[in-house]
């Protein structure tokens, strides 16, 4: 029997063989076609039947191939699967010859079937025929990939270059591109410290690790496939950083400790730590005190790090050590140091400085007197260092205080020209032993002295009236002085301070203060005196007290006016208040105000009035083009008492102009003189017209007249007769602006070559002329083209010469020798309010 391909492959990608195996003619291209279904015919040749199949093999319920055959003999032909149908996985229709699948296919359990089919006739007997189909089953990317672990554990060194950690493997049960997978790093790879090859699954370190930052890091590495994104696993790596020695160990704290000088030998005082971020082995720590000498008063436990005292311990000797101890951990070493810092205690006595001291007193009339320091020293600090000190046995007249001061307690008057040992104790807190003390000797001596007169009182204080006549009393001081020798408890009194204008006196021997000269309370109303008593005693000595004498009120000043002007507009209705009158008074209170104001030339034809309170009124209009100012007297008074005071003053009131007066026009001749060859222009004369009142303004104007004159005529020269010898002195006064013009012109006659010429060059005076010897030129260089007046002398010699020149400045004129024309001025009152 042979079979052929009679549909289903256009391109001829199939062939069969003799032995009926289907195979491939061309290389196939899965994304250009994805099945065939193929039309086989079979014959046997020995009789007339053929078999055909569509080979497809996919789901369930599936057509895999239509088998056909002919029978010559008997129709129809049935169809039967004889062999090869492994766990019934086809069925064949027995009519129609359709080959579908049974039951679900798996590439991964059976890649391939031979069914043997059976085509049978329905003759009698029936006549059977058979053919081999192969079928191939084709592989579906159906399986998901599956990592081998679900977690992966790995170690690595820290400090290692980029090297391979672990690799991780996931399987996928499909075929060819279907079964190839990649793998990727999820998540966990935060700064990117791991790679991942793709296609391999080995996991490697990018840079090397550091235990001590990331001691353990946790990826999710996932595994998915290249042909479908959505067929993934994913595992958890865990990757150990294992530790090196690669960390010195360091110091937890600033190490610093107290510790008592009687401390016994063995104790533990302090214990040093550090800490290593290394691990196990590598953190171990091991301690010792660096160039620990054979006399060191501390030793330190290699393992735990605990100093203890070594060595008997004196504050007093050493307050303090600094121990440089090392910590190791066998491949680092660092070094801290430790401060010890010794505490004292009371093993100490107190010694004085000096144990015998001698001074001489002179007797004092105080009560409490310093008279020494004695000093005694603890080399204890603190507490332990406070020293008590006694006077043993008590003396009622000494006693010591807190720093060791010596004072008396009352005068030594009655101790004086004697002699006292005082034997004095220094000691620490509790109870005086033999052991914890010191003592010292002070030998005093007194002698007499003199003692200043002392006043009763420090301060005494006095009033009296500014009025109070010449001798009278005003208060007395007085002082005692102990001192035991007769001449010097005599004393006398002076004033030594204060006493200004020797307004006061005092009596040397009573102390009695009286007025000694005339007294005002408005000049000096408080005396501060300083009066001192003064005794006989060699040297003298001096006491001094205070007298505050008070200096009481009079009403002995007027009163005074404290502005005497004011003014008032013209015009104004009567009852005007002009102003409101105040005064001062220099007397106190209640010499003083309320004050009283009166007119003292008041009269019916007054133009004002005067309230009692100083309200200054008008009693009628006024015209100040017919007065303009007055003066009145007012009088002022006092409240004083006895008796009040007053004063009179001239009050200056001024009136003020209104507008209230018509110009009246006048006739204005103004003459100008100017010897210049151009007047510039300027003011030449005032035309107001005339107006009583003083604060008006006008507008003028020109009615007739030239308007645009701004200057004059030039004057070019002046002509003299013919100079004889008699004139001996040519004095000439001008004016001008113009640098250059002809001042003066003499001609000598008609037949004479003389001449005699004044002229202005560049601004300066040039002198020419000729007397009969030939034509001089003299030249100045004084500046005199600047608009004023300017006198020019020269005076000749004999009849040859002129001996100089002289030009002397005078003030500024506007005078010419021309007349303006005439002029008809009009004026507008500007009105004012």
């Amino acid at each position: 029997m042979t079979l052929r391909v009679i549909s289903g492959d256009d391109e001829e990608v199939f062939v069969t063989d003799s032995t009926g195996t289907l195979c491939l003619n061309k290389p196939l291209d899965r994304e250009r076609q994805s099945y065939y279904n193929l039309t086989v015919a079979a014959n046997d040749c020995a009789q007339p039947a053929s078999l055909q199949f569509t080979s497809t093999a996919r789901r369930v319920e599936t057509l895999v191939a239509v088998v056909s055959a002919l029978s010559i003999r008997a129709e129809p032909v049935t169809f039967y699967l004889a062999s090869g149908n492994f766990e019934n996985m086809f069925h064949i229709d027995h009519s129609s010859g359709a080959l579908i699948v049974e039951r679900p296919l798996d590439f991964e359990s059976k890649k391939d079937f031979s069914l043997l089919i059976e085509a049978r006739d329905s003759g009698l007997p029936p006549f059977s025929s058979f053919s081999e189909i192969h079928i191939n089953i084709i592989d579906a990317n159906d399986n998901f990939p599956q990592f081998t672990q679900a977690e992966y554990r790995c170690e690595v060194f820290e400090n290692s270059p980029p090297t391979v950690v672990c690799d991780v493997l996931a399987i996928d049960a499909d075929s060819g591109y279907y079964g190839t997978v990649q793998y990727n790093i999820t998540d966990g790879n935060h700064g990117n410290f791991f790679t991942i090859d793709p296609e391999n699954g080995y996991l490697s370190t990018t840079v090397s690790l550091d235990r001590e930052h990331i001691p353990e890091f946790n990826l999710t590495v996932e595994a998915e496939e290249l042909e479908n994104t959505l067929h993934k696993d994913k595992a958890t790596v865990i990757i150990t950083v294992l530790d090196r020695n690669d960390n010195a160990p360091l110091f937890s704290q600033i190490f610093l400790t107290e510790v008592s000088e009687d401390t016994p030998v063995g104790q533990t005082i302090i214990k040093v730590t550090s800490t290593d971020v290394d691990t196990d082995a590598n953190a171990v720590i091991n301690y010792s005190i660096v160039e620990q000498s054979d006399d060191m008063f501390f030793n330190i436990d290699f393992t735990t790090g605990y100093i203890t005292v070594g060595g008997v311990l004196d504050r007093e000797m050493q307050d303090h050590y600094i121990l440089k101890v090392s910590a190791n951990d066998s491949a680092w070493s660092i070094s801290t140091d430790v401060t010890i810092v010794i505490l004292d205690v009371n093993d100490n006595r107190p010694v004085f400085s000096e144990h015998f001291y001698s001074i001489i007193l002179p007797e004092t009339k105080d009560e409490e007197a310093f008279i020494l320091q004695i000093l005694a020293t603890d080399a204890d600090i603190g507490k332990n260092s406070e020293i008590f000190y006694v006077i043993d046995p008590p003396h009622e007249e000494f006693w010591l205080n807190a720093t060791t001061d010596v004072y008396t307690t009352n005068s030594l008057r009655k101790q004086g020209n004697s002699h006292l040992v005082l034997k004095v104790l220094a000691k620490n807190s509790g109870v005086i032993t033999g052991t914890d003390i010191d003592e010292t000797f002070v030998h005093v001596s007194v002698i007499d002295t003199n003692e200043a007169p002392m006043f009763t009182s420090p301060r005494y204080m006095a009033n009296v009236t500014e009025d109070t006549p010449i001798g009278t009393s005003v208060a007395t001081v007085s002082a005692v002085d102990e001192d035991s020798i007769v001449n010097w408890n005599h004393f006398f009194f002076t004033i030594e301070h204060g006493n200004t204008n020797f307004s006061f006196s005092i009596d040397p021997s009573n102390g009695i203060i009286s007025v000694n000269s005339p007294l005002d309370r408005e000049v000096w109303p408080v005396y501060n005196l300083t009066v001192i008593a003064t005794d006989n005693g060699s040297p003298p000595a001096t006491g001094t007290t205070n007298v505050i004498v008070t200096i009481g009120d009079i009403n002995d000043n007027a009163p005074k006016l404290t502005s005497t002007e004011a003014h008032v507009r013209e015009n104004q209705p009567e009852g005007t208040i002009v102003t409101k009158l105040t005064a001062f008074d220099s007397d106190l209170p209640p010499n003083q105000g309320p004050f009283m104001y009166w007119l003292l030339d008041s009269s019916v034809a007054s133009a004002f009035s005067l309230t009692p309170d100083g309200v200054l009124l008008t009693t009628r209009p006024i015209d100040r083009e017919q007065i303009s100012a007055y003066q009145v007297l007012v009088a002022v008074r006092d409240s004083g008492f006895p008796l009040p005071l007053s004063s009179t003053s001239t009050f200056h009131i001024r009136v003020v102009d209104e507008n209230d007066n018509p110009s009246m026009a006048r006739n204005i001749f103004i003459e100008v003189k100017y010897f210049g060859s151009s007047f510039q222009g300027g003011m030449i004369g005032n035309v107001h017209p005339e107006d009583q009142d003083e604060s008006d303004r006008f507008n003028c104007t020109i009615k007739s007249g030239p308007t645009h004159i701004y200057g004059f005529e030039e004057l070019s020269f002046m002509e003299f007769p013919p100079l004889d010898r008699r004139t001996n002195l040519i004095s000439l006064e001008f004016a001008t602006v113009q640098r250059d013009s002809l001042l003066l012109y003499n001609p000598g006659g008609s037949n004479s070559r003389e001449f005699f010429a004044l002229e202005i060059l560049d601004g300066a005076v040039h002198l020419s002329y000729d007397l009969g010897s030939g034509p001089v030129r003299l030249q100045t260089y004084k500046q005199v083209a600047d608009g004023y007046f300017h006198s020019v002398i020269a005076r000749r010699i004999g009849s040859v010469s002129f001996k100089y020149i002289s030009i002397r400045g005078l003030q500024k004129t506007t005078t010419t020798k021309k007349q303006l024309p005439g002029y008809r001025v009009a004026c507008r009152e500007m009105f004012t309010h």
